[in-house]
C-alpha cells in the first residue's frame, strides 16, 4: 500500500466518557517546504438501542459538554507536553502559544 492510499491515524485519542477527541498530523508542502500542522477532532459515541451498531456525531447535548471539555483538556495537555520546542529545564519561561 503505498503512502497516498494509507488512511492517517491521530497522534493522540482521547476519551472521556462518551466524548472523545484525537489530534491529526496534516502534512502541506510549500516552496518546497514540508510542514506539519496539527489538527483536532470532537465526537460523541452512542449505541443505537435497536441495532445496537455504534455511531458517532459531532455535535453535543448539554449534558455531553463537561466531558467534552475535559477531553479539550486533556488532548491539548497532552499535545504541550508533547511539543519538541518546549524547554523543560526553563519552568519559569512563559508557554510558547
Amino acid at each position: 500500500m503505498t503512502e497516498e492510499n494509507t488512511k492517517p491515524k491521530p497522534l493522540h485519542k482521547i476519551r472521556v466518557g462518551s466524548v472523545s477527541g484525537s489530534c491529526w498530523p496534516n502534512r502541506v508542502v510549500k516552496n518546497g517546504e514540508t510542514r506539519i500542522f496539527k489538527t483536532f477532532s470532537f465526537q460523541q459515541s452512542y449505541q443505537d438501542p435497536q441495532t445496537k451498531e455504534w455511531k458517532n456525531f459531532d455535535s453535543f447535548p448539554f449534558e455531553a459538554l463537561g466531558s467534552l471539555i475535559m477531553a479539550i483538556f486533556l488532548i491539548a495537555v497532552k499535545e504541550f507536553l508533547d511539543r519538541k520546542d518546549v524547554d523543560e529545564t526553563s519552568p519559569d519561561d512563559e508557554i510558547p502559544v
